[in-house]
């Protein structure tokens, strides 16, 4: 089956990618979703991403503006502005208006530019370069342009966004879009097919998971309490392996394993929370689950992952991929979710700032993975704690210490009351 890649962008855009998708018709289907403002972005990603195995864009913007409103589930990527693009650019500026010596850009930086003007041996003066962020507005871009052009500063405009190239030419204020090469849509499109490979082929691998039962000594002391509650849970489980298209095997007294493959258990979480989150108060349900590509490998990964379930005292499931990375836990108290590499001592990077810090890799490892779970550098002992699973007075130890080695520092404190201790943040260097 081939792999299925939504191409998003403004119509000029799309329209160019279209054409060279057409050499790779035998490797992948393209399925071209145009829009007119970045405020259809978002909408446009989602209903995309329901048929199609990778997200394309034709530029950074619009997978900025996705990624940062956190709608990326599938594979995605854009294709870059380099200096090849810049090329043809100047081949029109000069086709048009000869002699130009200032430019203004909102795409291809000063250095690039300045670059490829030494090698074209032009004679230039200066460039006033924007540089982007997902939160410049197409008018603020404008204004930047527009200013410089009214001031007498520059003799043309390079843009990447179609909305600005088309205004600013209605204004006579000499504007070229800068396209990528054919070569350069070639190359990000080869990337983004083998992505949606990896993942399609991520989806096929074998999942497994580990539920176990503890029941409090009270219940546990009843065989009748115990089987009633077994039943009801044995029912319960029934369900939710139908929803996840498995096979479930009792083993023993208090354990289960259910069989499916990875691409069937990207919901698990919620629904095991759905099923059994406030329907078993007098029972525990830990849970881990394993990915791999051999049953031997994935009960595994399960097993260890259930090793970290079973220390909570609620309902809780981590699980563990092939290339050893813990994710979770995931929670019937919170959806609190990390992501780290077991093997985290043997990163060179994390193994640095453990020894200069004297903080283990292990916990280097997961506050990165805190970082990458709530999208920001900030924190705070409450949040650390509360992801981390440890102390407030342990955390405030852990931020401490990061602080005084260089790799975090404290930015402001405030006070939930006017009588309380500040609040401290901290901004994260690892």
């Amino acid at each position: 089956m081939d792999i299925k890649i939504g191409v998003i962008g403004p119509k000029d855009s799309v329209d160019k990618i279209m054409e060279v998708t057409e050499a790779f018709a035998s490797d992948a289907s393209f399925m071209p979703a145009v829009y007119s403002s970045y405020e259809e972005v978002v909408t446009l990603v989602e209903d995309v991403q329901k048929r199609c195995d990778a997200v394309f864009f034709s530029g950074e913007a619009p997978y900025q503006v996705a990624l940062n409103n956190g709608v990326l589930v599938k594979p995605s990527g854009y294709i870059p502005r380099e200096g090849t693009s810049f090329y043809r650019t100047i081949w029109e500026i000069q086709r048009r208006q000869m002699a130009f010596k200032r430019l203004s850009s909102d795409v291809v930086s000063e250095a690039i530019i300045a670059e490829t003007m030494e090698e074209l041996e032009i004679e230039y003066e200066k460039t006033y370069h924007l540089p982007y962020k997902v939160e410049l507005s197409p008018e603020s871009i404008i204004h930047f342009h527009r200013t410089l052009w009214n001031e007498g500063k520059i003799d043309a405009v390079i843009t990447g966004f179609t909305g600005v190239y088309n205004t600013l030419n209605a204004e006579g204020i000499p504007t070229y879009k800068i396209y990528p090469t054919k070569s350069l849509i070639r190359e990000a499109l080869n990337k983004i097919i083998l992505l949606g490979r990896v993942k399609r082929e991520q989806a096929a691998q074998i999942a497994i998971q580990v539920i176990k039962l503890k029941v409090s000594e009270e219940n546990a002391s009843s065989e009748y309490t115990f089987m009633l509650l077994r039943n009801k849970l044995e029912q319960n489980l029934i369900k939710y392996t139908q929803q996840n298209f498995g096979a479930l095997f009792p083993l023993g007294r208090d354990e289960y394993l259910l069989f499916t493959n990875r691409g069937s258990v990207e919901k698990i979480p919620e629904i095991f929370e759905s099923q059994f989150g406030d329907n078993f108060q007098n029972m525990i349900l830990s849970s881990g689950i394993g990915f791999g590509y051999t049953v031997y490998d994935a009960e595994s990964n399960a097993r260890s992952a259930l090793r970290y379930a079973m220390k909570k005292e609620h309902h809780c499931i981590y699980m563990k991929d092939e290339k050893g990375t813990l994710t979770g836990p995931f929670t019937s108290e919170a959806n609190k979710w990390l992501e780290y590499n077991l093997e985290a001592g043997r990163d060179v990077e994390i193994a640095s700032i453990a020894e200069q810090s004297g903080i283990s890799a292990s916990y280097i490892s997961k506050l990165q993975g805190l970082m990458r779970k709530i999208n920001r550098e900030t924190v705070d002992a409450n949040v650390v704690s509360n992801y981390l699973g440890i102390s407030p007075r342990s955390a405030r130890r852990i931020l401490t210490t990061l602080t005084e080695a260089g790799y975090a520092q404290i930015d402001y404190s405030e006070a939930k009351a006017q009588t309380g201790r500040p609040r401290k943040i901290y901004t994260l260097k690892i």
